[in-house]
């Protein structure tokens, strides 16, 4: 017998009995779906300690070449 037909049912019930969970538990926590997000406020400016500007160089295009 094939190893997975063996694991099919296992994997089946496993699946559907945690659906229902969470399906139950949907139903009966009247919290889920009312919770508000905590408020963050951006700083306006960052502090970059120690910054040090690093020279860059644009990546090359590849696609571009490729086709040249």
């Amino acid at each position: 017998m094939n190893p997975w037909k063996k694991l099919r049912l296992p994997v089946l019930i496993i699946t559907f009995t945690s659906a229902l969970f969470v399906f139950g538990r949907t139903i009966t926590d009247s919290s889920i779906g009312k919770r508000t997000a905590t408020p963050f406020v951006f700083p306006s400016a960052v502090p970059l300690s120690q910054w040090q500007f690093v020279s860059s160089k644009p990546l090359p295009n590849q696609i571009v070449e490729q086709l040249l």
